[in-house]
């Protein structure tokens, strides 16, 4: 907040319900992010819509789950029909 001239919004405290982000490479070299989700500065909120890495965030938090989910159904996971005979042709 300090890097954007955000110092009169309230940071982060314990017990505050936060949201999280992997971020792409970026010029503040900054890995992952949290974020409160309401009353973010708009600098904030611009930074992450622009750096947000949406496919590290699926593979390390929903792709986790629904992999759970299947092993915990023994179920296999789906497979992509046409990708898997086309490696036969």
């Amino acid at each position: 907040m300090k890097h954007f001239g955000a110092e009169n919004t309230e940071p982060i405290r314990n017990k505050d319900k936060i949201r999280w982000a992997y971020m792409k490479k970026n010029p503040l070299g900054i890995d992952a992010l949290a974020f409160k989700g309401y009353d973010d500065p708009k600098q904030i909120t611009d930074f992450i819509e622009q750096y947000i890495d949406y496919d590290r965030l699926f593979k390390g938090a929903l792709q986790k789950k629904i992999n759970m989910f299947y092993e915990a159904m023994s179920w296999d996971l789906p497979v992509d029909n046409i990708n898997t005979l086309e490696r036969f042709f």
